[in-house]
């Protein structure tokens, strides 16, 4: 049986190698057809490009002489006006000049055909600006397509620009404000800006319009430019580009004006500087609603209000300003106005109930303040304003120091006038009362009408940031990164804006972080008092001590008479020495 299986072993063995040599003959024969196939399809190539070749020679021998012609009509149709038909022959004649390509006369040809290309596209800015100018949406719409067509989608809204930057500098210049303009002056030319800028928005829409629908060559129009479309009411991106465009330039004016010179401030400056501010931003206020309600800015006011690089809606100059006239410098002066009385014709405890009452009514003022804002229509500086009370209630309780100073020099003048045989002369019942008075008025009455002061002022705030006005709008984009706004204002300081900002951010604000300026100013005056009732109620022992230190009891002297007394006591202390608990009580 082993030997029939190895003959079919050996069978099979010899069938697998004739198998395995046939597969290679017909791998064989597959390469070699291979190899013609790819012969074959690379003489077609060569071919091809052969054919390509005759074919662009024959085009260049057909246009060689309809070149000159169609570059002359070309010329015709831009100095003619009739800018579309002008792009057309502008491209056919780059169809052309491909046909040149491989003739020596290539060159000037296609330098010529980039000439006859800046002819055509100066002339479509030319008209473009005197078509902005003139209100002519049809005119428009032609020069747009040039610029379409040749792929400069950027120069409409460049003309646009110019044009709108034209006219507010036209508006500007009608006022003529010169250096050190009063406020009246100067809010005079930046409404003559904002009231230009709104009849140019209104006057212009169909043709702002015109520049928001691209068409291709050749396509006719199919809208009414007079008929206000979807595009129209979703504010064209140019409208949006040439109002901030032009805002950018009376703020690059203002700030001229509003730019800090360092020199010392009087009254009268600060007045006229607190006038300018207050007229600035009632101008930017009405003039910022103007434009959003027009109809070609639409639903994009947001987009205006989005400060950029290089332009800016709203001058950092103008918000200092208001920040330390309108907000700032109004509650410093009501601070200072009710702070504590130091008259010496006063009695201690007159002066302290008078403190208290003009403590009461300057914690009773968040509502004036807030609604001074809000009359403003600053709103949005909510959070500069909550900086701001911070730092005038905090001056409030620093004046204090003057009352609790005065208090302190009446307790070193008692305790200079008693004598070691008077110790109780030093000791003064009435001063004790009338500083246990200011301490409770610190430490109970005032700190409960802080506490409702801290809880009614962040009401106000977060009603002042509910608003939806124009400029709140402006106001809040401005205000959006406390990094960058609080450097710009660092009014009433960069620490209290940010403090400020940090409390606006958290989820539930608490009271110990709202006001913390003032809230550490009162805590200590409350330590400054606590310490004088301290020193008040030991004064009687203090005179009775401070001679102490003089006695020959307490010091041990080299002379005989005070090793005698030593030995009589038997080393144990002097009687004047044991005898000092007797002495104070």
């Amino acid at each position: 049986q082993l030997v029939p299986s190895m003959r079919d072993l050996e069978r099979m063995r010899q069938e697998a190698l004739r198998g395995k040599a046939r597969l290679g003959d017909v791998l064989d024969g597959l390469k070699d057809a291979d190899d013609k196939k790819r012969s074959g399809l690379q003489g077609l190539a060569e071919i091809d490009v052969v054919k390509s070749r005759v074919e662009v020679a024959c085009s260049a021998l057909r246009e060689v002489g309809s070149w000159e012609r169609k570059v002359r009509d070309c010329e015709q149709m831009v100095h003619s006006g009739n800018l579309p038909e002008a792009l057309k022959q502008s491209n056919s004649l780059k169809g052309v000049l491909e046909a040149f390509r491989m003739l020596p006369e290539y060159a000037k040809k296609e330098e010529q055909l980039v000439q006859l290309e800046e002819q055509l596209l100066n002339s479509a800015r030319r008209r473009a600006r005197g078509a902005v100018e003139r209100n002519a949406p049809d005119e428009l719409r032609a020069c747009r397509e040039v610029f379409a067509g040749m792929d400069r989608h950027q120069e409409a809204a460049s003309i646009a620009n110019g044009v709108f930057l034209e006219l507010s500098d036209r508006a500007w210049n009608s006022q003529d404000p010169k250096a050190g303009a009063s406020a009246a002056e100067l809010a005079n030319a930046a409404k003559a800006v904002f009231d230009s800028l709104a009849q140019a928005l209104e006057e212009r829409g169909p043709l702002l319009q015109a520049l928001e629908q691209p068409q291709t060559v050749g396509e006719e129009a199919t809208e009414d430019p007079a008929t206000p479309s979807a595009s129209s009411a979703s504010a064209p991106p140019v409208t949006v580009v040439a109002v901030k465009a032009a805002l950018a330039g009376l703020s690059t004016k203002l700030e001229s004006y509003l730019a800090h010179d360092g020199k010392v401030e009087d009254e009268t400056t600060v007045h006229n500087k607190a006038s300018r501010a207050v007229a600035l931003l009632a101008v930017y206020a009405d003039g910022f609603q103007a434009l959003a309600a027009s109809t070609p800015l639409g639903h994009q006011w947001l987009e205006v209000c989005k400060d950029s690089s290089e332009k800016e809606v709203l001058p950092w100059a103008l918000l200092r300003e208001v920040v330390r006239f309108v907000l700032l410098r109004p509650m410093q002066d009501d601070a200072m106005a009710l702070a504590p009385p130091t008259s010496g014709q006063l009695r201690p405890s007159e002066a302290v109930l008078a403190a208290e009452s003009n403590a009461t009514r300057l914690l009773q003022m968040p509502s004036t303040w807030a609604r001074r804002v809000e009359q403003q229509g600053a709103e949005q500086l909510c959070v500069p304003w909550l900086a701001c009370v911070d730092e005038a209630i905090a001056a409030h309780w620093r004046q204090w120091d003057r009352l609790i100073e005065t208090f302190h020099n009446t307790l070193q003048s008692k305790s200079r006038e008693a004598s070691d045989d008077l110790p109780a002369k030093g000791y003064d019942p009435a001063l004790l009362q009338e500083c246990m008075q200011l301490h409770s008025i610190l430490h109970e009455s005032l700190q409960a009408k802080f506490q409702s002061f801290q809880a009614e002022t962040l009401q106000h705030v977060g009603q002042m940031r509910t608003s939806q006005s124009a400029i709140g709008h402006a106001l809040k984009e401005k205000l959006k990164d406390p990094e960058v706004w609080c450097e710009k204002l660092a009014l009433p300081s960069v620490i209290a804006l940010k403090s400020a900002a940090d409390l606006m951010d958290s989820s539930v604000p608490g009271n110990s972080r709202v006001l913390p300026s003032s809230a550490a100013a009162l805590a200590n005056a409350e330590k400054q008092v606590r310490s004088l009732v301290t020193q008040c109620c030991a004064q009687p022992v203090t005179i009775i001590l401070r001679g102490y230190p003089e006695m020959q009891e307490w010091v041990r002297g080299d002379d005989d008479a005070s090793a005698e007394a030593l030995a009589m006591a038997g080393g144990m202390p002097l009687q004047a020495i044991t005898l000092v608990g007797e002495h104070l009580f």
